[in-house]
């Protein structure tokens, strides 16, 4: 899923790092804070309820976009309000993702 996601905001012109768990991102961003993060609620390591919570914690403002395959209105509560600015449901259709990136940064996405 990371790497199909990854291609395709690289064929959408945007610059794409990507990371194996929850932690290695948040090891990340001492060096470079991204625009825009995408984060599956259950991910190796930390998930992305978890991450979100840490983030906050810190104090880092950055837009998050929550992706999940559990149809849970809890969950996506739980990650509106730890900030996330919006949760994707597995399967979501490319213009859906790139719709939500948008939303989060302020339609600042190239193209």
């Amino acid at each position: 899923m990371r790497t199909a996601l990854g291609r395709l905001l690289r064929l959408a012109d945007c610059t794409v790092l990507c990371f194996a768990s929850g932690e290695e991102f948040l090891a990340s961003l001492g060096a470079r804070v991204p625009d825009c993060a995408l984060l599956d609620i259950h991910m190796p390591g930390l998930s992305g309820l978890q991450v979100l919570q840490r983030l906050q914690a810190s104090g880092t403002r950055l837009p998050v976009v929550l992706i999940t395959a559990n149809d849970s209105a809890e969950l996506a509560q739980q990650g509106r309000a730890l900030g996330a600015v919006g949760v994707l449901l597995k399967p979501f259709s490319a213009e859906a993702m790139l719709a939500a990136i948008d939303a989060a940064i302020g339609g600042q996405r190239p193209g």
